[in-house]
């Protein structure tokens, strides 16, 4: 089962130990997140929700967005439920 948003940013949150906002933009842009603080989270949300998440999808400009992390979580899960 794929992860819902809120359960995607009650890991967030738990990994940044900061409560974000109702609907938080870019992770970055708002100053939640440096370079070397988003390995970290990728890494929590791949242990978290037992998935590998793409380098390539982590490269686009809105990869740190609290949409965009659930659609790739969900992108992963179903990856992961498809391989042989």
């Amino acid at each position: 089962m794929s992860p819902s948003t809120d359960e995607v940013k009650k890991a967030i949150e738990s990994y940044l130990r900061v409560a974000l906002p109702e609907s938080p933009k870019n992770l970055f842009a708002q100053g939640f997140l440096d370079s070397l603080q988003s390995v970290g989270l990728i890494l929590h949300l791949e242990k978290t929700f037992a998935v590998k998440l793409s380098v390539l999808d982590l490269a686009e400009d809105d990869a740190f967005t609290l949409g965009r992390l659930t659609a790739l979580l969900a992108k992963a899960k179903r990856a992961q439920s498809s391989a042989p």
